[in-house]
């Protein structure tokens, strides 16, 4: 289990665009990498995330993964995944759910070109919501281990 303090998270967040591993465009104008999802939990108790990953409209990922609270006065717990995605995929839609709440991360923008990005989900206390933000791994100080990117 990964922490990242809140003043980390934030640092990084609005500096958060980027790619993911795996999926690419065919006509070469652009391409996204798939590097990880990260599931961040910051209420006192375990929440279980579902994921979906969409290459081209097709889903070539589901999982759920349960997020431990977070612990000795840490602000959030945080979970990396590293799916398998086929090469030459567009477009890359990665979906999040808790309970009945789902929040969706388009990749195919322009501004994700060439970039190896960890969409993020975070399930807030304060508003009890499920929220998202994408990282782009060349941002990261210290990039979860199990991306599938060059790392710095």
């Amino acid at each position: 289990m990964e922490f990242l303090t809140r003043r980390q998270f934030l640092a990084t967040s609005s500096v958060s665009m980027g790619t993911l591993t795996g999926c690419s465009y065919l006509d070469g104008t652009s391409q996204v990498t798939l590097g990880g999802i990260s599931l961040v939990n910051t209420i006192s108790k375990v929440r279980e995330f579902h994921v979906t990953v969409k290459c081209n409209g097709e889903r070539i990922h589901q999982s759920s993964h349960e997020v431990e609270p977070p612990l000795d006065g840490k602000n959030n717990t945080m979970k990396t995944i590293a799916p398998d995605v086929p090469e030459n995929q567009y477009p890359i839609v990665v979906s999040g759910r808790i309970g009945n709440q789902q929040r969706t991360v388009d990749l195919n923008r322009d501004q994700f070109d060439g970039q190896c990005m960890i969409p993020t989900f975070i399930f807030e206390k304060y508003e009890g919501s499920l929220g998202t933000t994408v990282f782009a791994t060349e941002t990261l100080d210290d990039p979860p281990a199990v991306i599938k990117c060059d790392k710095k």
